[in-house]
């Protein structure tokens, strides 16, 4: 027997195929249920995105000997290839 999140997971890798009422009636599961899921679900991957994020600012931040602003250390971001949206610097104000 699968696990909620292993159902629910199920139905969030073919809702493009079939429709969410039909999916959930399969695993015997609410789509408010489901619903309520995906919304943790996608709060837990951003959250640990951020978390991932505020690592790399921290680590520019160090070898910068603190000198670097949110500016400095989003162009040594890009220049790492990293695609930083200008929201995430909120963590810059914690260094």
């Amino acid at each position: 027997m699968l696990r909620k999140d292993e159902e629910f997971a199920f139905v969030l890798e073919n809702e493009k195929k079939f429709s969410i009422t039909m999916l959930t009636n399969y695993i015997f599961a609410s789509r408010s249920g489901y619903y309520k899921w995906k919304n943790e679900h996608e709060y837990r991957l951003k959250h640990l995105q951020d978390e991932e994020l505020y690592d790399l600012i921290s680590k520019v931040f160090e070898q910068s000997k603190g000198t670097y602003g949110k500016w400095r250390i989003k162009a040594a971001l890009y220049r790492e290839a990293f695609q930083v949206r200008t929201a995430i610097f909120r963590f810059s104000s914690n260094l």
